[in-house]
């Protein structure tokens, strides 16, 4: 597999059947490709327990699930360096088969930062909003996908946590320009190694842009009109005299709706990736293969990054 890897030397996607055996061949693969991108793409779920009902018993059991951040900080990883890099390995389970949201979204969102540039404080944090990164009250509470702000007498720092990285960033603005851009040793205060740019991506793969948005709420509010008038009308013609269906309906999806219009995003945003995207009913959606394709050919967004070989050597 290596040999025809290397021969071949394209952004390359191996699919395995379950997380272990996937982190091991990664892991294999790294041994082989060490001046190389191998990346892992698995499941990000600790567990997951869909909802359900039992009419027998009228119970309804609301869906459950944990995830994993590092899992999430893997996946996020994989998606960053297809677009970065063309030596790239994504080994991964059939998790790369469901879907995460539109490549071009995912891409067109990414902020692109150089020292020295000028650079609203204001304009840069409302654009990492933009890319569905939560706002932090201090430094203390930052974790991934997280801003933080900072202001001094002379400067002005934003801390943003990509999901994909290790440690923060750190953006220092004065007089209307980005003076530096350092990533963060620790936040407690050990040294930051300084970079010359910086590419800072979506804190979550279903980033989607406000009118695209806007039009998705409005697509979602129809079909549901359409479908609590069926279930009214299933329920009454069975003589429950209850309409706990609609109603349970109604109450989650304008939830859902809320959520999205005022911070762009919602717990179990896939659930609405057919009209996030503008998909016909039964289209396949976006999934890993489709980020894949539409970096394969492209040259690496971020000057800052130029570590490992331009092809895929043994």
């Amino acid at each position: 597999m290596a040999q025809c890897i290397a021969k071949v030397s394209r952004p390359t996607l191996v699919l395995c059947h379950n997380k272990t055996l996937a982190a091991q061949l990664a892991r294999e693969l790294k041994s082989y490709f060490p001046r190389n991108c191998v990346e892992l793409f698995v499941s990000y779920y600790n567990f997951y327990l869909p909802e359900s009902y039992s009419p027998a018993s009228d119970t309804y059991i609301a869906k459950s699930s944990s995830i994993n951040e590092e899992l999430d900080a893997l996946r996020h990883r994989a998606t960053r360096s297809l677009s970065e890099r063309r030596d790239v390995i994504v080994v991964a389970s059939v998790s790369c088969i469901y879907g995460i949201g539109l490549p071009k979204n995912y891409l067109d969102a990414r902020l692109v930062l150089s020292v020295g540039e000028a650079r609203a404080i204001e304009e840069v944090l409302a654009q990492l909003q933009g890319m569905l990164y939560s706002e932090c009250e201090t430094s203390a509470e930052l974790e991934r996908g997280c801003v933080a702000v900072q202001h001094t007498v002379a400067s002005s720092d934003i801390l943003v946590w990509p999901p994909y990285e290790e440690a923060p960033l750190r953006l220092r603005f004065a007089m209307g320009q980005l003076v530096t851009i350092r990533m963060v040793g620790a936040l407690d205060g050990s040294p930051e190694a300084a970079l010359p740019a910086a590419v800072v991506y979506p804190a979550r793969h279903h980033v989607t842009p406000r009118e695209q948005l806007e039009r998705a709420c409005d697509l979602i509010e129809g079909e549901l009109a359409e479908r609590l008038a069926e279930l009214e009308q299933e329920e009454h013609a069975a003589g429950e005299g209850s309409t706990t269906k609609s109603d349970r309906l109604r109450h989650r999806t304008m939830v859902d709706l809320e959520a999205m219009r005022e911070t762009g995003y919602c717990q179990g945003m896939e659930n609405y990736s057919r009209h996030l995207a503008g998909r016909a009913a039964g289209a396949a959606p976006d999934t890993l293969v489709d980020y894949l394709e539409a970096v394969s050919g492209g040259e690496s967004a971020c000057p800052a990054r130029t570590t490992g070989g331009p092809r895929l050597r043994l």
